[in-house]
């Protein structure tokens, strides 16, 4: 029996569909949003089972045992396979070029992108979206950073030029001060101020890490690789919607991301 056009269509699309889903992991537009849901839980609850594996080989004295567990956790994370095609986020950097993004005319830091990847080195410096009025979302990147870099993700930035907006630091783990995930704000009048400081490391320098930042309203979240590291309110005027920056700043030292993504929130 042969097929009428439209079924023909379909067949075809689902063929499309799956040869896609087979090379590239993505699952259909179409699909429900509990099975896209799916890889994100997984993730979570695969990082949880490795977690608990290890708190309990070391409450046994099983360093060994505990090390092994987390030599695994820490490959699994640099993997890049925390990311997800989840359908939620909308990707803002195209991973070939600068486009979306804009840099000061007297900004000297060197941002390029090679082989997929965004990075900041050189001078101190930043970069930030051409679109300027984010207000509440949830910001999403794989990134690593070099032994002794300090970077830095804005958000809610009011222009695009040096320090301005609530920062979240990124730093490499055993500089021993503001680690990864304290909260600083940069109001457009006065000086700016430490909201949060985070004291103790969540990720290795030179290991690709998920950073997701989720603001709404007066509250910033801070997550590394699923681990909430800082959750603050703060009423700061003036930095309710804006710009996002990157910011790279030891020279020498470099900040990367292979991932830059946005979840626009509009419950409020």
């Amino acid at each position: 029996r042969k097929l009428s056009t439209g079924a023909t269509a379909k067949v075809k699309a689902i063929s499309a569909e799956r040869k896609e889903y087979a090379d590239k992991g993505t699952l259909p537009k179409r699909a429900p949003f509990a099975i896209k849901d799916m890889p994100v839980k997984a993730n979570a609850a695969l990082l949880a089972a490795y977690k608990a594996a290890s708190d309990s080989y070391t409450r046994k004295k099983m360093d060994d045992l505990a090390g092994l567990v987390e030599k695994e956790m820490d490959e699994f994370r640099s993997s890049g396979k925390l990311a997800t095609n989840d359908p939620r986020f909308v990707s803002i950097f195209n991973g070939k070029n600068l486009d979306g993004w804009q840099q000061n005319p007297r900004d000297e830091s060197k941002w390029a992108v090679e082989n997929g990847i965004l990075t900041g080195s050189g001078k101190s410096g930043y970069l930030f979206t051409d679109h300027g009025k984010y207000r509440d979302y949830v910001f999403r990147a794989e990134l690593k950073v070099t032994e002794g870099e300090n970077g830095g993700i804005f958000i809610r930035s009011p222009n695009t030029y040096g320090r301005n907006g609530y920062e979240i630091d990124i730093n490499s783990p055993s500089r021993d001060q503001h680690e990864t995930g304290t909260v600083r704000a940069y109001p457009p009048q006065g000086e700016g101020f430490l909201i949060v400081s985070v004291k103790n490391t969540v990720h290795k320098a030179d290991d690709w890490f998920v950073l997701s930042i989720t603001a709404r309203a007066n509250r910033i979240t801070v997550k590394i690789n699923d681990t909430t590291v800082s959750d603050v309110t703060n009423k700061t005027k003036g930095l309710e919607v804006g710009h996002i920056g990157l910011q790279h700043y030891v020279q020498g030292k470099r900040i990367m991301f292979r991932k830059i993504e946005i979840a626009e929130l509009s419950d409020r």
